[in-house]
């Protein structure tokens, strides 16, 4: 109450980015990580978030007053690429 309409909250999807834990998926097998043949197709099209591209994105979402989603709780992050 005290934030009044100055506080907001969202929950941000990322997309998927190539971390250390996407090294790790892939190195699975199907019977480990059923979704594998997904997680290996992003990677032979390098359809990954970077970092740098996720964090530009909520950085817009949290201080650029004309960012379309600021309304939206859920919030998506756009394909890079």
């Amino acid at each position: 109450l005290e934030e009044g309409p100055r506080l907001r909250a969202h929950a941000v999807s990322p997309g998927i980015v190539d971390t250390d834990m996407q090294a790790r998926i892939r190195r699975a097998t199907a019977d480990e990580f059923p979704q594998l043949p997904k997680f290996l197709d992003v990677k032979a099209r390098e359809a990954f978030n970077t970092t740098e591209h996720v964090a530009a994105s909520i950085l817009a979402l949290a201080f650029d007053p004309d960012d379309p989603r600021r309304g939206e709780v859920a919030v998506r992050v756009p394909p890079e690429r």
